[in-house]
């Protein structure tokens, strides 16, 4: 398996509280890896240090075998992210906000819509089928409830076809739909 994150002795300080602590670690394509631990242990700051969101003081990280700097896009284009706090479009429909992200600044369609440019409709409405939100697409997604909310950037997350997918507290406020 190839190695896609490598961490190795992340260190991260605020003034003198240091909250990761020489940190290495090594996450293989097809791997699911979770930090856990309570409030405060340095999981986010750890995320953020290694998608380079957040300056670290010391440590190397590269991801799929490339060092990660602030301004690495080709390494960030591949890296989905659902933060903590939801992220979308109030303004937008459902559905809209999922179109959103797959159309780069040179308006040509990536990811997701690739391959085949006329079938995006199906692909979109999988998408809300799998997050539980195919009856709402047309919705504004300003009232949709929270959890509905979290569905929705999930499925925007996943529109994009990332390689790497970054996961911060996702089911904060997702019960599950029957």
């Amino acid at each position: 398996m190839d190695t896609i994150v490598k961490i190795d002795k992340l260190v991260k300080r605020y003034k003198e509280l240091v909250a990761v602590d020489h940190l290495s670690l090594e996450i293989k394509q097809g791997e699911v890896f979770g930090l856990v631990g309570p409030n405060g242990s340095g999981k986010t700051s750890t995320i953020n240090g290694m998608l380079s969101l957040l300056s670290f003081d010391k440590g190397d990280i590269t991801i799929f075998g490339k060092p990660m700097s602030p301004t690495a896009y080709d390494i960030k284009n591949d890296i989905g992210v659902v933060m903590q706090n939801v992220a979308v479009f109030e303004e937008l429909t459902v559905y809209e906000n999922i179109q959103i992200p797959c159309i780069n600044n040179d308006k040509k369609v990536f990811s997701m819509f690739r391959e085949s440019r006329g079938t995006y409709r199906e692909q979109v409405e999988s998408l809300l089928e799998s997050v539980g939100l195919q009856e709402q697409m047309r919705e504004t997604a300003g009232y949709l409830s929270y959890g509905d909310q979290r569905r929705l950037e999930i499925a925007i997350t996943l529109a994009c076809n990332p390689i790497l997918l970054r996961l911060d507290e996702p089911t904060s406020g997702v019960a599950r739909k029957e």
